[in-house]
Parts: C-alpha cells; structure tokens; sequence
C-alpha cells in the first residue's frame, strides 16, 4: 500500500482512546440501543437486505475487541497516510496527535466543528483533502 487515508481512528485500544463519556456510551450500548441515526438512516436505505442491529452487534464487538497497536507498529508503517478527524470526534484529539508523530510520513488534518459522522452528513468537507491527498504526485 502506498497510500491510506482514514478519519477519526483510533490506535489504542478503545479503552485507552475514546474520552470518558464516549467510553461510557459505547460499553452501555447494545444492538438495540446503538442507533446514531447518520448511520442508520443511510444503512437502511441503501442496504439490499437491511439487518441494523447485526450491523451494530459487529461496530460494538469490533470496538470493544480491538487491542490496538504498539508504537513500535505506528512507526513501522511505511506508506503515506493521511490522518484526519473532527475536533468533536469519538477518538481524542491527543490520541490523533499521537498517533500523526508515531506514523513516519503522516499527515493531519483536524476539521473545525466537525463530529465523527461527518462522512454521512457532509462528505465533501472531508473527501475533498483525501482526493488532494490520494492523488498527489510524488
């Protein structure tokens, strides 16, 4: 891979990236309750066989089982990579940060009143800087 870009990922295990109230709503959720309505209503409508709540059962056991990566991981990456979130984004900002020095040849970008459903509610805020990104020559 040459190129990645990804928005408001986290590197560390959730426990260790998500602040405290999103930590709280994600260990309290379950496939029922986990509803952020710019990830359902999408889903629903564009889904040949919609099926929400094993959709969300599989986000809330991803996210709850996710270890996260070491350093020593981040550091090892060699492809370009374009680290982008919100600054009202489920991940903390410090652990963005971190990770953009961890990745040797990253690039950040924090998007001003911008939550973590961005890329449902308006795409173009974010996918214009990830086209500029992926499609640069080097």
């Amino acid at each position: 891979m040459r190129r990645l870009a990804i928005f408001g990922a986290a590197y560390r295990s959730f426990e260790e990236s998500f602040p405290p109230d999103v930590l709280k709503v994600f260990k309290e959720a379950t496939p029922e309750t986990f509803a952020p309505k710019e990830l359902k209503e999408p889903y629903e409508k564009m889904s040949p066989a919609p099926n929400w709540e094993g959709l969300a059962a599989k986000i809330l056991q991803s996210v709850r089982n996710f270890k996260g990566f070491s350093p020593e991981q981040m550091k090892a990456i060699k492809a370009d990579v374009f680290i982008s979130a919100g600054d009202h984004n489920d991940v903390s900002l410090e652990d963005i940060v971190e990770m953009h020095k961890l990745i040797p040849k990253s690039q950040l970008a924090v998007f001003p009143n911008t939550e973590h459903v961005v890329l449902m509610t308006n795409p173009d805020k974010v996918l214009v800087q990830v086209k500029e990104f992926l499609n640069a020559q080097k």
